[in-house]
């Protein structure tokens, strides 16, 4: 049978210093991952997913020309918006650019696989939606 100790101001030395801390860490650590809010952004070459997304998240990724891409790796790019309610908390989502479909460097079967497993990989993201740019 364990033997329990009640705190008082007069034995708050027995504890280690760092007590509370450790236990606000462990607790951290046990207690489920938020996912993140994800958009992916899908569609032909030079349809404009890159500049969309950085408007939206306040990035400054390169823009291709017509069609010639500049997106080959999926980019993920983080975006806040503030709570209606209160202001000063604020939200995170995030929006992952994707070369573009009909690509002449990669074909469409390529690019769907490279995104799946991309997916796969990425267990802390919940797509929220799918945006086809045309």
């Amino acid at each position: 049978m364990k033997e329990t100790i009640e705190l008082t101001e007069d034995n708050q030395d027995l504890l280690p210093k760092d007590v509370e801390d450790y236990q606000t860490k462990d607790i951290k650590n046990l207690l489920p991952k938020d996912k993140e809010d994800c958009f992916i952004f899908l569609g032909e070459t030079g349809t404009g997913k890159t500049s969309i997304i950085n408007l939206l998240c306040g990035s400054n990724n390169s823009i291709g020309d017509g069609l010639n891409g500049e997106t080959k790796n999926i980019i993920k790019e983080k975006g806040e918006y503030s709570n209606t309610d209160n202001k000063e908390q604020k939200k995170y989502y995030y929006c992952l650019d994707t070369q573009g479909l009909n690509d002449p460097e990669k074909s469409n079967q390529k690019m769907d696989i490279y995104i799946r497993d991309y997916l796969d990989k990425e267990k802390d993201i919940k797509i929220m939606g799918v945006i086809f740019c045309y």
